[in-house]
């Protein structure tokens, strides 16, 4: 451990003794000691630069443990600003989503989503899973929050997740079966949602959720019945071949169908 290690003394004035120390009690969940740690690091001017911004996110990370929202809050903004990174503000998002909070999780999500991921000579200490999917992920649940009175898009976010190359498989499954089926029954079923459906070519209300191009009212027409709401029964039959649907997937970033398969082995909770 990097606490008793004789190569690296417990030399207050070297910046990798400070900053090593830190993180060893950052992992050992002892914040209130790795806090005062951090901070010395953050206003060191020798050093690495890389690790002095590193521990003004890691100081988010400890009051986060703390839950002490209001310093994470402060130093995950700045972290975020001087080193224009996403990670400390998707590390905001989780914990407010997680409370509850989610206008808060969304402001942080759309600040989030518009920082590139950095260039690896750059920088280190990147987590590449949160540019490639874990925003997106944050994006298709959040959606059913924010926005309760237009699931239209809540449902487009959804199908842009679920044909995330990126994302895992057991991800997009669990995602699947725990929100997106809930978001999908809630756009059919609602007043506010128009999107013509016709019985015969399904395919048609599907390319129209995707193009956001809002028209008529969401109506079940066929031939001898016209404009009778679409219902629930319905709607199994229509996720099945928007999910199946190599066209449509090919227009999502270009990924492959999401496969509905469940995966084999353990499937971790996302939430």
């Amino acid at each position: 451990m990097f606490i008793t290690s004789s190569k690296n003394p417990k030399d207050p004035s070297n910046p990798r003794t400070v900053f090593y120390l830190a993180n060893t009690l950052k992992d050992m969940k002892r914040y209130a000691e790795a806090i005062p740690l951090y901070e010395q690091r953050s206003l060191m001017d020798n050093g690495w630069w890389v690790e002095r911004d590193y521990a003004v996110y890691m100081l988010c990370k400890c009051y986060l443990g703390l839950e002490d929202l209001s310093n994470a809050r402060k130093y995950g903004e700045l972290a975020a600003r001087i080193s224009k990174r996403a990670e400390p503000l998707y590390d905001l998002v989780y914990y407010l989503h997680h409370n509850e909070l989610y206008t808060l999780a969304w402001y942080y999500y759309t600040l989030a989503s518009q920082i590139p991921k950095p260039a690896v000579k750059e920088t280190l200490f990147i987590v590449g899973d949160i540019y490639a999917f874990w925003l997106d992920f944050e994006k298709a649940t959040l959606s059913r929050h924010i926005f309760p009175d237009q699931p239209i898009l809540a449902l487009t976010a959804g199908v842009s997740f679920l044909n995330n190359m990126y994302a895992p498989q057991y991800l997009r499954e669990y995602f699947y079966r725990e929100a997106w089926v809930e978001s999908i029954i809630k756009c059919l079923r609602s007043t506010v949602t128009y999107h013509h459906y016709h019985a015969s070519q399904p395919d048609i209300f599907w390319h129209s959720v995707l193009n956001n191009s809002a028209e008529t009212e969401c109506r079940y027409s066929t031939s001898g019945e016209s404009d009778r709401r679409i219902s629930a029964d319905n709607v199994k039959d229509t996720i099945e071949k928007l999910v199946s649907i190599t066209s449509l997937s090919e227009r999502l970033q270009g990924s492959a169908p999401f496969n509905r398969q469940f995966c084999q082995g353990n499937m971790r909770s996302a939430y």
